[in-house]
C-alpha cells in the first residue's frame, strides 16, 4: 500500500504550506474529537460513487453520526441524504458555506458559534481544492480535514491517495470512536 502525500491533479500548486498527511485513521480520529465545534460538508459525488454494494455518503454519514457533527449537503446531496435517514442540517451550495465561515461574526450552522473544524468529502476534486484555499487563507480559525479519497494539500489535514475500498475501510475506522 503506497500513501501518496502528492497532489491528485500534477499541476495543483499548494505553496509552501500543505496539509498534513493523515496516514492512520487514529489521527483523524483524534482530531475530531479534539474539535470543539465541527462542521462536515457532504457534496453530490458522495451519493455517485458505492463501494462494496453501499454509497460513499452512508459512510460519511455514519462517521458524522458517531461524533454528532452537523451536516451540510452540497450540490444536491441533501436528497438522497434525507431517503437514507440522514437529514442535513442544511443544503446549501459549498461556496456560499465557505463564505460563511470565512466571516468571524458568523455564528456558525446552529446558531452556537463559529466552527472550528470543517470536514470536506463527496466534491468534485477542482471545488473541494478552491475552497478549500479559500479557508486556508481566509480563516485561520478554521482547521480543514479532507476526507476525499485523494490528497488535498490546501487542507490542514489530509488522507493519502487511496484506492476505493481502501478508503472506505479508513472511513469506517474514523468512526468507530474509541473513548481515552
Amino acid at each position: 500500500m503506497t500513501r501518496m502525500a502528492e497532489p491528485w491533479m500534477t499541476a495543483e500548486v499548494a505553496g509552501p504550506l500543505k496539509a498534513s498527511l493523515i496516514a492512520k485513521p487514529e489521527a483523524a480520529r483524534a482530531i475530531v474529537r479534539r474539535a470543539e465545534h465541527p462542521l462536515m460538508a457532504i457534496g453530490h459525488l458522495a451519493t455517485e460513487v458505492e463501494v462494496d454494494g453501499q454509497a460513499l455518503a452512508a459512510y460519511l454519514a455514519a462517521l458524522a453520526r458517531a461524533y454528532g457533527i452537523p451536516v451540510v449537503s452540497t450540490g444536491g446531496a441533501g436528497g438522497w441524504l434525507v431517503a437514507h435517514g440522514y437529514a442535513p442540517v442544511r443544503e446549501t451550495p459549498l461556496f456560499a458555506l465557505v463564505q460563511q465561515l470565512t466571516d468571524p461574526e458568523w455564528r456558525g450552522i446552529d446558531g452556537k458559534g463559529g466552527h472550528d473544524l470543517f470536514l470536506i468529502a463527496g466534491q468534485p476534486y477542482a471545488m473541494a481544492q478552491t475552497a478549500l484555499s479559500g479557508l486556508k487563507h481566509f480563516a485561520p480559525g478554521v482547521k480543514t480535514l479532507s476526507l476525499e479519497r485523494v490528497y488535498h494539500p490546501n487542507a490542514s489535514w489530509s488522507l493519502p491517495n487511496l484506492a476505493p475500498k481502501e478508503y472506505v475501510s479508513f472511513l469506517v475506522r474514523i468512526a468507530e470512536r474509541v473513548e481515552a
